[in-house]
């Protein structure tokens, strides 16, 4: 099996391990993907210059080279891409919540609208996510119902958009249970498949939304049951399984039994 890795940051404190695992090789003993992956987009819409601020209209019309990504860039990249069976476009979680009154006062609605638009194939949820509706509603405390109803309306834009992956979560018995799978299958060119797995680590929504918080699995524990679960499907392992792991303080495989508050955390 034939191990890919590559790391990719956002934020000093936080980062994504993409593993491209080859399961089943091509028959001329090699497949190459392209993986055009975004994360924690926290909801920006507009460009912003190289100190991390917005454009303003002036500056973005004058020198619009000085402003990077944003909604609109960002749709044409991915769509771009999406002409090449072997190339997957992925967000890798935390695209709609952000900081500061955007997301409060849309409540994630033109966030949404912006991801529905951009084509992406397969995406993952992350903390954030899971912490965003958390206590916006006393009939709602953990935020799961108006997090189900966000993701029923991206997809209801983008009718082509499969569920949410998470893949070391027990939803079973909440409102996310049917917006929410352990794994995504995308195809590939030749009748191949990708399959997408994530994993989060669960420190950061104990701390804002422990019901939720309480359903994470330990890393070992969630990889071991998608994979499980890969290898029952009909048609079996996929072609290709990309494993992307949100390393928010630390990579810890195992918070699964009492010993694990003992063992040592480490980050990748």
């Amino acid at each position: 099996m034939a191990v890919l890795a590559a790391k990719m940051r956002a934020g000093s404190q936080r980062a994504w391990l993409l593993l491209a695992l080859s399961g089943a090789l091509a028959e001329d003993g090699h497949r190459i993907v392209n993986l055009l992956a975004s994360t924690a987009v926290r909801g920006a819409a507009f460009p912003t210059d190289k100190y991390g601020a917005e454009c303003d209209t002036e500056t973005y019309n004058s020198t619009p080279c000085s402003c990077y990504g944003g909604a609109a860039r960002r749709r044409t990249f991915l769509s771009a891409g999406r002409q090449d069976a072997d190339t997957v476009t992925l967000d890798l979680t935390s695209y709609f919540f952000g900081n500061g009154l955007f997301f409060p006062t849309f409540q994630g609605n033109a966030s949404g609208e912006f991801f529905a638009a951009a084509g992406y194939e397969a995406f993952g949820l992350g903390y954030r996510d899971f912490a965003a509706f958390a206590g916006a509603s006393p009939s709602d405390p953990d935020g799961s119902v108006a997090l189900a109803s966000h993701l029923a309306r991206i997809r209801a834009l983008d009718p082509s958009l499969p569920l949410a992956t998470a893949s070391n979560i027990d939803l079973r018995g909440t409102a996310l249970e049917a917006h929410v799978a352990p794994y995504t299958i995308v195809p590939l060119a030749d009748n191949a498949s990708l399959a997408l797995v994530t994993l989060f680590d669960r420190t950061d929504l104990m701390a804002v939304n422990p019901t939720l918080g309480a359903r994470v699995l330990g890393f070992r524990h969630g990889l071991h049951s998608a994979l499980a679960q890969l290898r029952r499907r009909e048609g079996g392992m996929p072609q290709v399984v990309v494993l992307a792991i949100e390393c928010a303080h630390r990579l810890r495989l195992d918070y699964d039994d009492d010993s694990a508050g003992s063992k040592p955390d480490f980050c990748i």
